[in-house]
């Protein structure tokens, strides 16, 4: 019995942890399957946007604490760092109220929970997509 619970749990851990690295996308065909490619589609566009936040923060306090400030008419990298904080906090209040626009437009329809997860995920994308212009700006300079 011990044996067979071990290897149970074995087969449930290992399907698990392969089902992460699998794209829901490929094989969508029912509207559920949708759902769950666009949630991925979100979280990857989640991943990406951290990613280049976070190398943008790093290339900031780098480049303006260099002297190079005066280029920008900024005073410190500090500063740099916390404006871009301010804004993307301020963008993500934004970003979940519009989303929450649609969501309520859709409201008690079965696409209600897609229309939020569709407008995140364009969203995010369109402001991966910015942050990647201004991190690739000032790392040319």
């Amino acid at each position: 019995m011990r044996l067979f619970l071990l290897l149970s749990l074995l087969f449930f851990s290992n399907l698990c942890n392969s089902a992460d690295d699998i794209n829901p996308c490929q094989n969508a065909k029912k509207a559920w399957q949708y759902a769950l490619c666009d949630k991925y589609l979100y979280e990857q566009q989640d991943l990406r946007l951290n990613e280049v936040y976070n190398k943008l923060i790093k290339l900031s306090r780098s480049y303006f604490n260099a002297g190079s400030a005066d280029i920008a008419g900024v005073q410190s990298g500090g500063s740099v760092v916390y404006s871009l904080r301010d804004a993307q906090r301020k963008w993500i209040i934004y970003r979940d109220a519009n989303c929450r626009y649609a969501y309520d437009t859709h409201y008690p329809g079965t696409q209600a929970s897609n229309e939020l997860i569709i407008c995140k995920k364009r969203m995010t994308e369109e402001r991966a997509d910015e942050l990647e212009r201004e991190y690739k700006f000032w790392s040319s300079k």
